[in-house]
């Protein structure tokens, strides 16, 4: 049978990429912290970049206010190379390839801050990868709304019925099925994100060499 489908939206981080060093380990080496003292400046670091994910504020901004607190003001540049430590999955990139060369367009949703989102469309250089680029910073929108989704729909000229959304995290993907996209959560149960990838795609058939 067929697919119906014509477009595939991959969330980034957890799907598409994974983080290249250990962050607890980076930080603390970076502050020469405690373990404790590390995890609880990169829970502060995430909780600075919400509004920076819809385009509210300049993460850099407030992340130079942030680490001033913790005498690191002075080692912006550090924290954002480290923020940045992305280690693109080259199986899942080929498989995306793949998708595109039968016609499928295939699409980036994720949230992120513009330093990040900037870094991955051109150093990482998703731009070329993927057929769209759905960064939340951009849109002012971010997931899990539903209007996030919508946004994007408005973006394709498509039937939400048309796309398939591939996340890890469950609430996402419970939003993209709300308005009507297929929703599909990464990862459970498989040995390999590239065997979990191809059991999601072959739920739509859509089957890769």
């Amino acid at each position: 049978m067929q697919t119906s489908l014509k477009a595939v939206l991959f969330d980034a981080d957890g799907v598409i990429q994974r983080p290249a060093v250990d962050y607890p380990s980076a930080f603390a080496a970076l502050g020469a912290f405690e373990n404790d003292q590390s995890i609880r400046l990169i829970r502060e670091i995430f909780a600075a970049e919400l509004p920076a994910l819809t385009g509210q504020c300049d993460f850099a901004q407030d992340l130079t206010s942030l680490l001033s607190r913790w005498n690191l003001g002075h080692r912006l540049e550090d924290v954002l190379r480290i923020w940045t430590s992305i280690e693109a999955d080259s199986t899942m990139l080929a498989l995306v390839a793949s998708l595109r060369s039968l016609g499928i367009q295939c699409c980036l949703a994720t949230n992120q801050q513009s330093h990040r989102g900037s870094y991955m469309s051109e150093t990482l250089g998703y731009r070329d990868m993927f057929d769209f680029q759905f960064y939340s910073y951009q849109l002012g929108l971010a997931k899990p709304s539903p209007e996030y989704f919508r946004a994007i729909v408005k973006r394709l000229d498509l039937d939400p019925s048309d796309l398939l959304f591939i996340d890890d995290h469950e609430p996402n993907v419970r939003a993209a099925r709300g308005i009507g996209i297929h929703g599909s959560l990464f990862g459970a149960g498989t040995a390999s994100p590239l065997d979990a990838l191809r059991a999601i795609l072959s739920q739509h058939n859509l089957s890769l060499p």
